[in-house]
């Protein structure tokens, strides 16, 4: 009986199919793979490779298939063969097996995308004429990305060029005028991977450390190695942001910033505990800028921080610290020779403590968390990176606690701040203590479910400044100390339809000055804001929106009323056809000093879309009008201008 039972179960068994041949690592496109068949002696088996039957590329002999490629051969990519045995009508899928297919140049993977978007514009006049007098503008730009992959390397290559027909829109216009070219390169980068070994060139973006190098990102080159639990890297990049063709490769003596970090993983669990050393040296030569009215002195710096992160196995307890040493110097030049200071050797340091008390807790039927954060900065006076926006002479402590009940969320935070960390006594020192608190309330999602109960948001924060002592030998008295308080009220609701929604928002803060003999200089400002969205039908949705507010200074017993109103649609008129457009109008009025100020501003436009392979092609007519107004008979000023402007554009996308 047993015997019988056995000889049943494989004469009922379907019928099979296995890869003998050509499933393991990448492949070219003409290998012969080869299937072993079992259990098909009715009906017949088909292969397919991205919905492509190939079946009549497979030779069979006895249960063995073997692929005999015609000439186009396995699409390249990663693919899966999709194996069916069809008996009579009905087609039954057997297996599926992966396939990494090569491209004909034995590419893993090959892919060029180019972008370009050209775009003519010309104004007309009043009465929707060519205007004679006026140049039609051409803008383009292009952009080309690839990347290439091949046994353990790989190349990605980004390009981004932009020119302009009008000179003053060039892209270096302001730093060359007329002798900037027309066509010019935006940014570009070119990363290489070979095993662990890369390198970039282009537009870097590097560094993570708080107060020596954070996420600085300029024209240069890099070197590095990266595995599992090491990464290294050496950097040079140009000093200050740059864009053309000049300094392609980031490198100029005397002005670039060079740095070298080294990672570790010093557990086997990523992220366990992990440590990265950085190394950092850069200079900028002195660069006359009179555009902007200054002569940016010469800098040098020299420094080197530590980072250190970690957590514990579930990842509900985080850490994470830095610190950092950095020597900063303005060398003497012919232009600041006689304002030099003496060179700097300053530290900073911040460590960070995150802690899930409470995750995946259930309270009410509902996940409850709570985390809680605290963290401890110190920046020493005359700190400075030139590679990282520090605020010097700051010591900072915080502490912040969140609570997560279902879709509720509440968030509090309380923030310490002191300078004059030396203690100077002839230096004010300054303290500042702020609490805020930001609360959400789904009235409508946790409770009610209906389309006119809101969802609430509340927010609250108070900021204390205020001196610690009068500073000695400073010609300062008891008045000349700042004491402030500010705080801020904000509270909203919006609601949900089903082809609507709306909402209203109230803003309000204040500031309570109690300097001495500044007691009545306090000022209260309030808006209140009210938005609505219809959207009836997925080709129409109209915006609507207008904002009142008050401000009122004490000391000088006056106010100023705000108003603004604004509304944008867009109507989808055919599916090559649409209607865009816009209206805002502000009007500030002072009734104390009878001032004035009225702006008003729209835009129509109709735009029509042809959309031909991979070419784009957009015709559009814009209408645009602003109107301003200004009286403010205590200056003497009043006047009133409207410009009209209408444009016909073209724009040609390929991709």
């Amino acid at each position: 009986m047993c015997l019988l039972s056995l000889f049943c179960f494989f004469w009922n068994q379907g019928p099979t199919v296995n890869l003998v041949d050509g499933g393991q690592g990448w492949i070219s496109k003409d290998y012969p793979l080869q299937l072993n068949v079992s259990n098909s002696t009715e009906g017949h088996w088909a292969f397919l490779v991205q919905q492509i039957d190939i079946s009549d590329q497979f030779i069979q002999s006895d249960s063995l298939f073997t692929f005999q490629p015609a000439s186009l051969g396995l699409p390249p990519g990663e693919t899966e063969l999709v194996c069916y045995f069809a008996q009579a009508d009905s087609w039954q899928e057997v297996a599926r097996f992966p396939l990494k297919v090569l491209t004909p140049r034995g590419f893993k993977q090959a892919d060029v995308q180019p972008n370009l978007e050209v775009t003519v514009l010309h104004g007309l006049d009043r009465t929707g004429q060519f205007n004679q007098n006026e140049e039609t503008q051409i803008s383009g730009r292009g952009l080309i990305t690839s990347q290439h992959s091949w046994a353990d390397q790989e190349l990605k290559i980004q390009v981004q060029v932009q020119g302009e027909s009008v000179q003053a829109k060039a892209l270096r216009f302001s730093e060359l005028a007329d002798d900037a070219p027309q066509i010019d390169l935006v940014d570009y980068q070119i990363h290489y991977q070979n095993g662990g070994f890369f390198t970039e060139l282009g537009h870097l973006n590097f560094g993570n450390h708080r107060h020596l190098m954070q996420v600085f990102n300029q024209r240069g080159f890099q070197l590095g190695y990266q595995r599992e639990r090491i990464q290294l890297a050496l950097t040079n990049v140009y000093a200050t942001p740059i864009a053309g063709y000049n300094h392609f490769f980031g490198w100029q003596d005397g002005h670039h910033i060079q740095a070298a970090s080294l990672g570790f993983e010093l557990l086997a669990r990523k992220g366990g505990l992990r440590l990265d050393l950085l190394g950092l040296r850069g200079e900028k030569s002195e660069t006359p800028a009179f555009d902007v009215g200054e002569v940016r002195e010469s800098e040098k710096n020299q420094g080197y921080g530590i980072m250190i992160q970690a957590t514990n196995p579930n990842n509900r307890i985080r850490m994470k610290g830095t610190w950092s040493q950095s020597r900063y110097e303005n060398p003497a030049t012919p232009f600041w020779q006689n304002t030099i200071e003496p060179a700097q050797t300053k530290q900073a340091y911040w460590v960070q403590a995150q802690g899930d008390l409470l995750q995946g807790h259930m309270l009410a039927n509902q996940p409850f968390s709570l985390s809680v954060e605290t963290s401890f900065e110190q920046v020493d006076p005359l700190y400075r990176s030139l590679a990282s926006f520090t605020q010097s002479d700051r010591r900072t402590v915080q502490a912040s606690l969140q609570t997560v009940w279902g879709l509720f969320s509440w968030q509090n935070r309380y923030q310490k701040i002191r300078d004059n960390l030396d203690d100077i006594p002839s230096i004010l020192t300054t303290h500042t203590r702020r609490w805020d608190s930001q609360l959400s309330l789904p009235i409508r999602d946790l409770w009610l479910q209906k389309a006119f109960m809101p969802n609430l948001m509340v927010g609250w924060q108070q900021t204390h400044q205020f001196g610690a002592e009068i500073p000695i030998n400073g010609d300062f008295n008891q008045s000349h100390i700042p004491d402030q308080v500010l705080g801020q009220f904000q509270w909203g609701l919006q609601w949900q339809g089903a082809k609507w929604s709306a909402g209203y928002q109230y803003n309000g803060d204040s500031t309570d000055n109690r300097q001495l003999g500044r007691e009545q200089a306090d000022f209260q400002n309030a808006v209140h804001n009210f938005n609505l969205t219809l959207f009836p039908n997925p080709k129409f949705q109209l915006s609507l929106n207008a904002t009142r507010g008050r401000s009122r200074n004490d000391e000088l017993m006056s106010h100023d009323t705000t108003q603004n109103y604004g509304s944008q649609w867009q109507w989808t008129i055919r599916p090559w056809l649409s209607w865009t457009g816009q209206f805002q109008t502000n009007r500030q009025e002072n009734p104390n000093e009878g001032s004035l100020t009225c702006f008003e501003s729209g835009m129509s436009q109709i735009s029509s879309q042809i959309q031909r392979s991979h070419w784009r092609f957009q015709l559009y007519l814009q209408y645009q009008i602003q109107k301003n107004e200004q009286n403010n008979p205590q200056f003497g000023l009043a006047f009133e201008n409207e410009d009209r402007q209408w444009t016909l554009g073209l724009t040609t996308t390929y991709q």
